[in-house]
């Protein structure tokens, strides 16, 4: 579950697929309303857009992943270490290191002013990343 306040519009999510047997899918936050988010999105079966009203307690965050990362348009680099992720345009430069810690996950860093920061989750990457530089974080699953 995620909370409403740490959503905003254009926020990715992944329904819960428990209540209808189908398979986990990515979604993006259109509308928060008090008791959940509205998506719309191309339906599988018709090919057609549509609309749906989730509850809050259906939805849930994307754990970062290096394939996710790769999505938002990082790039691998290459540490003894750890697993090293840039990212840059023209107008910005941020680093975020991605240590995979056995059963404790992915965990990104963000390295601000020497203060760490540490994401589990894509829509928190999304909001930080935009906190920052005012843009969104382009995903394309």
């Amino acid at each position: 579950m995620i909370a409403a306040n740490e959503l905003r519009i254009g926020n990715w999510f992944q329904q819960d697929a428990s209540n209808n047997n189908a398979i986990s899918r990515f979604f993006t936050v259109d509308e928060i309303k008090r008791y959940g988010v509205r998506s719309t999105y191309i339906r599988q079966d018709t090919n057609q857009p549509h609309t749906s009203l989730f509850s809050l307690d259906s939805i849930h965050p994307i754990p970062l992943t290096p394939e996710i990362l790769e999505k938002c348009g990082l790039k691998n680099g290459n540490s003894e270490l750890d697993r090293n992720v840039f990212y840059s345009t023209n107008k910005h430069l941020a680093q975020f290191s991605v240590n995979i810690s056995g059963s404790f996950g992915i965990y990104v860093g963000v390295f601000i002013a020497l203060r760490s920061v540490h994401l589990e989750y894509l829509h928190q990457l999304q909001n930080l990343y935009f906190a920052l530089t005012n843009e969104e974080l382009n995903y394309t699953p």
